[in-house]
This record gives structure tokens, C-alpha cells and sequence, in this order.
């Protein structure tokens, strides 16, 4: 599974308050700051108390895209604004057994496509000597979507007071309706399959439609 450095990098970057999937960026500054974006108001509580492990529901995260999320998350009170004419917000799976960072992003106004997107984070993680090798696949209601793969030790997004960690991260980029264009990027602990199995089921859900 998959993250930036600078307006460029996408590479999970450890900074001192947050880590947080990067997307794809003009320039490797912002791929490490995309991750302390959110080290300034820190994540807040977006479900109520009857969370419970395992559980699922349905968001909408932005215009025309619905993922299905674990209910025992934190995030960003609201999408952030970045370069490109990119917003994204950073959902943090607070599950004990199964952690992980579920970062959503979208351009808007036919400014990025999937393919600039996926191309841009290629260039941007190499910059990072980490090559990543995008690959197309399917999107319910995309007509054009990629997926690619990485692999970075780094300090776990959900946890910033524990020690580095190998983490397994992995992005899905697609072409959605009305000029968007939506990245979702997820990392789980390398180590914990039930966390990978619960981020691939995230990206498999991902659906574009006019409702």
C-alpha cells in the first residue's frame, strides 16, 4: 500500500508533530509537508461512542466519491487546501488490532487527471529513490483509474509518540465526475495482515457516482 515529500515527493515523511500519506505534488517540499499538515490542529473524533472495532460505514468524502471506512476513526475537522488545486483530509483508523491512515485527496475543475496524478507521484517518489509503478485498474463509475504499491519505514501516523515502523501502503487514483479527480491513500502496519486486509477493502470500495 502507499504517501509524499514535498510539492513532488510522495514518500511517508516522519516529522516532528504528524505523519500522514502524501499525494502527488509539483515539487518534493510538499510531499513533506503534506504530513505535518495536519500535525497543526491534530486529528479530532469524527464518530460518536458507540464505535466498535470491525465496524463499517458508508462517507462521502468529496463530490461524486463514497468510500466504505472503519467507524472508529479520527480526522481532519476539514479538507485542507494545497497546491494544484488539491484538498485532502487525513482519517486515522484507531483500532488497536488493526491501525492505519486513510488519506483522501481530490482536485477539482479538470485541473489534474488520474494519469498527471499517477505520473506526478511516480516522479515525485522517485525523487525519493522509492519507485512506485502505476498500473491501471478499475474504479466503479471511473473511467480511468491506476494503483500502485510501496513499502517505508517510517513513524506510524496514528501513533506519533512509537517508535518507526515497516509500513505497507498502496493508492488508488481515479477520474470522477463534474472535473474532480480523487487520490485515496492507505498505510497499515507492515506486519498486521488484519489492518492491510481492512485498507484493501477501503480501496476496493471506492465508487464514483453522480449521487
Amino acid at each position: 500500500m502507499s504517501t509524499t515529500k514535498t510539492d513532488a515527493t510522495r514518500t511517508l515523511i516522519v516529522t516532528a508533530l504528524s505523519l500522514v500519506l502524501l499525494t502527488s505534488c509539483s515539487n518534493s517540499q510538499e510531499a513533506t509537508s503534506n504530513f505535518s499538515d495536519n500535525a497543526d490542529s491534530g486529528p479530532t473524533s469524527i464518530s460518536s461512542d458507540t464505535q466498535t472495532p470491525g465496524e463499517t460505514s458508508s462517507l462521502t468524502p468529496a463530490h461524486g466519491l463514497t468510500l466504505t471506512l472503519p467507524t472508529n476513526l479520527t480526522s481532519d475537522e476539514q479538507p485542507k487546501k494545497g497546491s494544484n488545486g488539491k484538498s485532502r483530509i487525513n482519517y486515522y483508523v484507531q483500532d488497536e488490532a488493526a491501525p492505519a491512515l486513510i488519506d483522501v485527496e481530490y482536485y477539482t475543475d479538470n485541473s489534474q487527471t488520474a494519469s498527471s496524478v499517477a505520473d506526478r507521484d511516480k516522479d515525485a517518489y522517485a525523487k525519493d529513490g522509492i519507485t512506485v509503478t502505476p498500473t491501471s485498474t478499475t474504479v466503479d463509475g471511473s473511467p480511468n483509474a491506476y494503483t500502485y504499491t510501496w513499502e517505508q519505514n517510517a513513524t506510524p501516523p496514528w501513533d506519533k509518540t512509537a517508535a518507526a515502523i515497516d509500513l505497507s501502503c498502496q493508492s488508488k487514483i481515479a477520474d470522477g465526475i463534474d472535473g474532480y479527480t480523487y487520490g485515496v491513500y492507505v498505510c497499515s502496519p507492515k506486519d498486521n495482515q488484519q489492518s492491510i486486509d481492512s485498507m484493501q477493502s477501503v480501496l476496493d470500495s471506492m465508487t464514483v457516482s453522480e449521487s
